[in-house]
């Protein structure tokens, strides 16, 4: 879980970065195709693999 999130802010924290560039709107558009995939597959994994 703990993991999971640090992946998450990383990326977000990457985007946040990634926004100071000339082409901040393609790697904001990345970002977010990004981010999104990692939600759902993390939200897949929690729900599909749940152990306990």
């Amino acid at each position: 879980m703990l993991f999971r999130f640090c992946r998450q802010f990383n990326i977000v924290f990457r985007c946040l970065m990634k926004q100071q560039c000339v082409y901040r709107f393609k790697f904001q558009r990345d970002c977010l195709i990004e981010l999104l995939c990692s939600c759902v597959v993390s939200r897949f994994i929690g729900e599909g693999f749940h152990f306990g």
